[in-house]
């Protein structure tokens, strides 16, 4: 889903151009960081590991409660494997809200809480608590509660928000007249293999080459120097496009919040 051409890059790009500049829904950043954070985006030089640092946390800033949804890069279908994952993250760069409307016509909502979970017995969980919202023309909505887990393929395209992922500068991309800094990043450390492993089992970076074939993969990203947003996520094999990526689509009009007055379940059964 990457384009092999900046060309391909720019055409994607024209079209989502007018929906990347919208209001604002979250609290502004102090404007001495997001002009300090442009100014080192727009440097030609390679960015140092305490500037990369600085610059994400303004990223982060500037997304946050922001809803974006996950669109497939032409000539692939608009939305992503068929899947429609529409999110909003919070200021450290976790998830918040995840839509997921892969199974038409019910769809999913998930509800990133932030907290440990716990077994409905009592007992302390190793993950977040996740709390789903489905919908079925046949049921209406079915609520659970669930431990969130690594290796989710729903979460890949997310864990290099997290603070303290190791990025490496790889220096300013320029599309047309629009100028993006791409970082990149090893995969996460139990990572589900999808797209590249349609199998979802999720595959330990040790043997991603074994599983997978590819001999240096890496997360890239690319951030837009102006609105200091990530606008697209992709795969690299030694530097190259693995065919596979997304773009992150501002849209204030998605309603992703989860619906009020059900019954949720508190606890993981």
């Amino acid at each position: 889903m990457v384009p092999k051409s900046s060309r391909t890059l720019a055409t994607c790009l024209g079209t989502v151009a007018a929906v990347w500049i919208q209001i604002a829904t979250a609290a502004p950043q102090p404007a001495r960081l997001t002009a300090a954070s442009r100014a080192l985006l727009k440097e030609t030089r390679r960015l140092r590991p305490e500037e990369i640092s600085r610059v994400m946390d303004a990223v982060r800033g500037s997304m946050a409660g922001k809803t974006f949804r996950l669109t497939g890069l032409p000539p692939n279908d608009v939305e992503v494997a068929g899947v429609r994952d529409e999110f909003e993250m919070r200021a450290d760069g976790s998830l918040l809200i995840l839509t997921a409307r892969s199974y038409s016509p019910g769809f999913g909502i998930s509800e990133y809480t932030g907290r440990t979970a716990r077994s409905c017995d009592g007992r302390l969980l190793a993950q977040e608590l996740v709390l789903d919202y489905d919908w079925f023309p046949d049921k209406g909505w079915v609520t659970g509660a669930r431990e969130c887990c690594d290796g989710d393929p729903d979460l890949d395209y997310f864990q290099i928000f997290k603070p303290g992922i190791r990025l490496e500068d790889r220096g300013i991309v320029r599309v047309g007249r629009r100028v993006f800094r791409q970082l990149v990043a090893e995969p996460s450390e139990l990572w589900s293999g999808w797209p590249l492993d349609a199998s979802f089992v999720p595959v330990p970076r040790a043997r991603l080459a074994e599983v997978t074939g590819v001999r240096d993969l890496k997360e890239s990203i690319l951030i837009d120097v102006t609105s200091l947003q990530v606008v697209q996520w992709e795969l690299l094999d030694e530097g190259v496009p693995l065919n596979s990526g997304v773009l992150f689509v501002e849209d204030p009009l998605i309603q992703v919040a989860p619906p009020a007055g059900l019954n949720v379940p508190r606890c993981v059964k």
